[in-house]
């Protein structure tokens, strides 16, 4: 898809970046009124902030500022999902919880719906909105699909790059805390990297963060944020000695994949130095089964712009807050559509020495 050309997704580097400051603002600000030794639970500020980063890449900065009003309408129906599969029979029954995701879709498509009329009209009048650098605007710009197919390209976008980011990020936290020294390494690498906010960032600033990159990859080895998959063989294929015919449906999974010991020496343990310096022979074997975000021509869309936040969230937390952990542990997982850590992700956070001076007003 053109709207995730990589000269759009650079082009989202400082809005990632803008975006991960505004969270860390607000729990800088947090725990300055949380008493000492009181944990801060990072994960809404996680799922606030993939929202937020979301919603500005697919549907601009206008919708990007009623991230509160359609955050829920977006978190009651990934909730639903959780729900046993009983009660997700379908009904038309009112004032259930299932009428009450219809409603919420519904308001969705109605918001959406406006911001694609909004831009149809700013098209039309040739103004200078219709530049913008977000998805949507690059549907409504290249004119090959209908209102309803855009809107559905978009929400089908946002719910699966939404939860599994924020999910992902929480692993990350947990991850990169316990590991002792990593935190620090994470973030003298910022420090270099971001130069102090004295120039812009860029894909040039990416490109530096190997360190977060690698801790990244790592962490989504060990918790990709699907466990599983399925696909449908379309032709007769041989597959490790077993003979697969077509149309047989084959469940795949990340999980079991990454931890593997065959391809991953010591494989439960985690080392986000193993992805530094790859030879060859570990790069192919990466490529093959590192796939948290699937691969082939079924490849998730958005794995660029989601490896890309991750990175970006993990470096600059690192580099504006001092983390540590309530439990030597990591939790255990749960959740049925997106794999994330029981409990949440509460952490002792205090803003890192020479940092705070970054809070803007609010």
């Amino acid at each position: 898809m053109g709207g995730f050309a990589r000269r759009r997704l650079n082009g989202w580097i400082p809005m990632i970046l803008s975006r991960t400051d505004a969270a860390i603002d607000q729990v800088v600000r947090t725990a300055r009124v949380t008493p000492p030794g009181q944990p801060i639970d990072l994960y809404p500020t996680g799922r606030t902030m993939a929202l937020s980063v979301v919603l500005e890449a697919l549907l601009g900065d206008r919708m990007a500022g009623r991230v509160d009003e359609i955050a829920p309408l977006i978190e009651r129906p990934q909730a639903y999902l959780e729900s046993p599969a009983i009660r997700q029979i379908p009904h038309p029954l009112p004032r259930t919880r299932r009428a009450g995701v219809r409603a919420d879709r519904a308001a969705l498509d109605r918001i959406i719906d406006e911001e694609i009329a909004h831009l149809r009209s700013m098209h039309a009048g040739q103004a200078t909105d219709v530049e913008r650098n977000d998805v949507l605007a690059s549907m409504v710009r290249a004119g090959e699909l209908s209102d309803s197919e855009m809107r559905d390209q978009v929400v089908t976008l946002i719910g699966a790059g939404f939860d599994t980011t924020a999910a992902a990020f929480s692993w990350l936290l947990w991850r990169a805390v316990l590991l002792p020294g990593l935190w620090q390494r994470l973030a003298l690498e910022a420090d270099a990297a971001f130069k102090g906010g004295a120039a812009p960032a860029d894909d040039r600033t990416l490109s530096q963060l190997t360190l977060a990159s690698a801790t990244v990859h790592e962490s989504l080895r060990l918790h990709p944020a699907g466990l599983a998959g399925v696909r449908e063989a379309m032709v007769d294929v041989v597959v490790c000695g077993y003979r697969v015919p077509a149309r047989t449906i084959v469940a795949w999974s990340p999980y079991l994949s990454g931890r593997d010991p065959a391809v991953w020496p010591d494989p439960l343990a985690f080392d986000p130095d193993r992805f530094v310096d790859l030879t060859a022979e570990q790069r192919t074997a990466a490529d093959r089964l590192w796939v948290p975000f699937g691969g082939g021509t079924r490849n998730c869309i958005g794995f660029v712009l989601a490896q890309m936040e991750l990175t970006i969230f993990l470096a600059r937390f690192a580099q504006r807050l001092d983390i540590s952990a309530v439990s030597d542990v990591v939790p255990a997982p749960y959740g049925m559509a997106v794999n994330r850590p029981r409990g949440g992700s509460p952490f002792i956070v205090r803003a890192r020495d020479g940092a705070d001076p970054q809070l803007r007003s609010a």
